[in-house]
């Protein structure tokens, strides 16, 4: 196997800061396009790769999108995780979005003779399968730290292959969003597959979510029948959710369903902000049971541990917030948010010194890695400064 590599700029949008006399440009980037040389499929491909924020600053390994149809969905997906994520709803997760070649062939299991559409060639979907357990998933799990937790998302055809993917291989992903699925193809062959798979697997840790839109019988019965035989015979331990959606036509439904599909996919996963006894070891607790349903490493994210800390500052538990900061400081070293956050834990109690101590830090850690809130960082040092009598 050979991969050929090649970087360039995925960019987006420029935004401008502009007076009359100077106009400052700054690019927004969202991710970067690689190039590999596939040897399953005998062809270049383009994957679309978005890192979390903060990726750089941790060592934490993070779960795996693969999106389907990257060319049409990857900068609103990429959108809806970096929100979900930031809202603690979801963890952060790598994005990677693949572009189509071929997409007709790729994503579809067999050659339906019936099918009438102009492009001639399908039945692809098995190669392609191979193409992504063989080759993508190894070759991010290389480049990137990854958790081993992979997360398939489809849209139509996609759908229809997130479906194929479960029924035929499920070990290859732990999670599977099938939005509008063309089940109707090969006159429902998928429901027969499914006959089958929930005969043959008494016990099944993954996740299906399904959505459907207002599209007509050809769509809408042959999901609703699959659905009927989950709720009859799904195997143990295997979570599923189908969602209607008819206000929604088929291309509307892909970003509303990925955003409540991710949402519910991750429901466990999410901490009780508002526990009022949280403390370290509860936390750990949390994210180890969570590891284990998910059958993946699942470390709490740096956002999760500040919010509690805050959280325990306003309850005036200073010393439980003070351990909760100097907890992420030890899981996130290089994050100079956590050191400005100890400062607001130490000021909170009129320790200024400590206070000053920490803001320092997080100023020499924003200087460091650039951090985007060090401008901040430095409004804060000033502000105990000038509580402590310094110019």
């Amino acid at each position: 196997m050979r991969f050929i590599i090649y970087c360039t700029s995925f960019l987006l949008i420029i935004i401008f800061s502009c007076s009359e006399a100077i106009c400052q440009e700054k690019d927004i980037t969202i991710g970067k396009v690689v190039q590999i040389q596939s040897s399953v499929l005998k062809e270049s491909r383009k994957i679309q790769i978005a890192l979390p924020a903060g990726y750089s600053l941790s060592g934490v390994a993070y779960p795996v999108i693969y999106l389907l149809d990257g060319d049409a969905h990857f900068q609103h997906v990429t959108g809806i995780i970096s929100f979900l994520s930031a809202q603690k709803l979801i963890p952060p997760c790598i994005v990677v979005g693949i572009p189509n070649t071929s997409r007709s062939y790729n994503l579809t299991p067999v050659a339906y003779t019936d099918f009438t559409y102009t492009s001639p060639i399908y039945g692809g979907a098995d190669q392609f399968l191979q193409f992504l357990k063989q080759e993508l998933i190894p070759f991010i799990n290389k480049q990137y730290r990854t958790n081993s937790y992979n997360i398939l998302i489809g849209h139509s055809f996609g759908g229809l292959f997130a479906v194929h993917a479960l029924l035929t291989k499920p070990d290859i992903f732990s999670a599977y969003l099938a939005l509008s699925p063309s089940l109707w193809w090969d006159n429902k062959k998928e429901l027969q597959n499914l006959n089958d798979f929930v005969k043959n697997n008494k016990t099944l840790p993954k996740f299906l979510y399904m959505a459907m839109g207002n599209e007509g019988d050809r769509m809408l019965l042959p999901i609703q029948e699959f659905d009927s035989i989950l709720e009859k015979s799904a195997p143990d331990k295997f979570r599923w959710k189908y969602m209607p959606m008819p206000n929604e036509n088929h291309g509307s439904i892909a970003h509303r369903s990925i955003y409540d599909g991710l949402e519910y996919l991750f429901s466990p996963w999410i901490y009780p902000e508002n526990a009022s006894n949280a403390v370290v070891r509860k936390i750990e607790k949390h994210y180890e049971n969570i590891s284990k349903e998910f059958g993946a490493l699942f470390s709490p994210p740096e956002s999760v541990i500040n919010a509690l800390g805050y959280f325990l500052i306003g309850e005036s538990k200073t010393n439980e917030a003070k351990a909760m900061f100097q907890y992420g400081m030890e899981k996130f070293p290089e994050s100079a948010n956590f050191y400005d956050s100890m400062a607001d834990a130490c000021e909170s109690v009129n320790d200024l010194v400590q206070a000053e101590i920490n803001c320092l830090k997080a100023v020499e850690l924003g200087t460091k890695n650039i951090d985007p809130n060090l401008v901040t960082f430095k409004q804060h040092l000033e502000f105990v400064r000038s509580k402590m009598g310094k110019k």
